[in-house]
This record gives structure tokens, C-alpha cells and sequence, in this order.
């Protein structure tokens, strides 16, 4: 067993993985029912659980993609190269190798499976699989997939991250050291947006990871540049995330973006959001709040 694990916080999605061994051969016949068949025994140990552990209800998907990093498996290629030569992000992924079938000789691969793989089988993370085979082995892949954020998910996300900012506005919360009182729920800000998203692509095309850009610009600089008029503005930052649960979660654990999400001087709020480009695709988010001078 080969695994990966991809650790994610508001700095990087990083990957780690053991260079997976066993040689390839030519493929036969039997190739296309063996990777039926040892797919179908993940899916039954999943389903009925295993040594200690209890049965997964997270159902596994087929993943082309995943099938292609099991195809490029072998000698001197690591899980976390194949992964992402097929261009697939993932929190964690764990690789299987299996004997194959070979005339005369059946493999019971529910058995082998639940035996000397309970523990990754029957890993509840796991939502995708690829698989491929060839003469001497069978190779699956369990994945728990990042579902990185597009263009189109950018007005589900505004309203998600607003509606736990304002929840988390409408109590007192501790930040840091400081006990911060309940403050009003903020507005959607339309400008706010537009600035916020301009910045996050900035710094998704290579520009710092922080508030001054790289053109010496402050956050309220760009604020008022946008044509928006503040008599108060604050800016939070985060990198890696891929949900609105982890970043919200993400800057209330941090006492001086909490402080910002909790400023009763803040009125209303705009979000921007942006992937880095490949091969290390990554996603920035900025957080605008301002009260304008009206």
C-alpha cells in the first residue's frame, strides 16, 4: 500500500507520497474482469465493514482521472506524481496494489481485501476510485477529491460566507484574548465584490500573498480606487481553502481576522475568489468590509 496525504490549511495544499513499487507487464484478456471484480470487492468490504471496523456509507465514484493516475503507476513513480500528471487534487489518496488473476490461479479479492487492507478500505474519506491492471497486478486508487471552486460557484459562495460571518456576528465571541460583543449583520456590497475579486486574481496570478499588493496598493487603497467611498474598511486574506465552512472557520480561529469579521464598525462585505493556475493549482480568497461615508 502506497498513500498520499495532502495537508490543507490557509497556506498550501501540500502532497507527500512513497514511490510505488512492483513491475509492470503486458496486459491480457483477463485485465477488464479483474478490475470489475476487485472494484466490486472494494464496494462490498466498504458495505458490510471489516475486522473492527464498521460498515462506509460514503458511496465510491469511478474516476476516469483515477483510473489514468492507476494506469501510470509503477517503478519509480510516485502516487503524488501520477496524481498530478492527471491533473487531480485531492485532500489525501491511498494506492492498492493487488496480485492479478492468472490462468488457473483465481484471486478472492473480497478476502485479501478485508484481511491486509481493512484499514485504507474501509476509510470512510475515500468518495472516488480508479483502478487498472495488467498481467501481474491490479492497481486501485482510493481518493478523498478537493473540488476546487469555479467561476460559477463564485455567487453560491458570496452568500454562504455572508450568511456564517453574519451568524457568527450574532453572538459575542472571543478573539484571541478579546471577549467582542454581538455586532449587526452585514450587507452584500455589490463594489465590494468587484474590488475583492480583482485582488484575489491579482495574487492568483502570481501577485503576494498579502495585503499590500504588489503595486504598493493597501487594501484601503483599493477600496477607494474602486469608487467606493469608506469612512471604514478591513480586509482578510486566505489561501487554500476550498468551502466556505473552512475559510469562515479558518478566520474565526485566527484572533485578528476574527477581530475584523467582528468589527460592529463594518456594515457591509464583499468576497473575491481565484484559482492559481497549474501545476499547483491553489484558491484565494479576500474578504472586504466597509462602511461607506454615505
Amino acid at each position: 500500500m502506497r498513500r498520499a496525504a495532502a495537508t490543507r490549511a490557509l497556506a498550501a495544499i501540500i502532497f507527500g507520497a512513497v514511490a510505488a513499487g512492483g513491475a509492470c507487464a503486458a496486459s491480457n484478456d483477463a485485465t477488464p474482469r479483474a478490475v470489475t471484480d476487485a472494484v466490486g470487492a472494494v464496494a462490498a468490504v466498504r458495505g458490510r465493514g471489516c475486522g473492527d471496523r464498521p460498515a462506509v456509507t460514503t458511496r465510491l465514484v469511478r474516476s476516469a482521472r483515477l483510473d489514468r493516475v492507476a494506469e501510470q503507476l509503477g517503478p519509480g513513480i510516485p502516487l503524488a506524481q501520477a496524481l498530478e500528471a492527471a491533473h487531480y487534487d485531492a485532500r489525501a489518496s491511498t494506492f492498492l496494489a493487488l496480485p492479478a488473476p492468472r490462468a488457473g490461479l483465481d484471486v478472492d479479492f473480497e478476502a485479501l481485501l478485508a484481511s491486509r487492507f481493512c484499514t485504507e478500505v474501509a476509510d470512510g474519506a475515500w468518495s472516488a476510485i480508479g483502478a487498472a491492471a495488467d498481467a501481474a497486478s491490479v492497481r486501485l486508487v482510493l481518493s478523498d477529491p478537493i473540488h476546487l471552486p469555479t467561476a460559477a460557484d463564485t455567487p453560491r459562495l458570496r452568500a454562504a460566507v455572508l450568511a456564517l460571518v453574519n451568524a457568527a456576528r450574532s453572538e459575542s465571541r472571543r478573539c484571541g484574548a478579546v471577549l467582542l460583543p454581538p455586532a449587526p449583520p452585514l450587507l452584500a456590497s455589490r463594489p465590494l465584490d468587484q474590488v475583492a475579486a480583482r485582488y484575489a486574481g491579482e495574487m492568483a496570478a502570481g501577485g503576494p500573498f498579502a495585503h499590500v499588493g504588489a503595486d504598493g496598493r493597501s487594501a484601503a487603497q483599493r477600496v477607494a480606487d474602486g469608487g467606493y467611498a469608506a469612512r471604514a474598511s478591513g480586509e482578510n486574506l486566505a489561501l487554500g481553502p476550498t468551502t466556505a465552512d473552512e475559510v469562515v472557520a479558518g478566520w474565526l480561529a485566527s484572533p485578528g481576522h476574527c477581530s475584523n469579521l467582528m468589527d460592529a464598525r463594518f456594515a457591509e462585505m464583499g468576497l473575491g475568489i481565484a484559482v492559481s493556475a497549474r501545476p499547483a493549482p491553489r484558491v484565494y480568497w479576500t474578504q472586504l468590509f466597509a462602511t461607506p461615508t454615505r
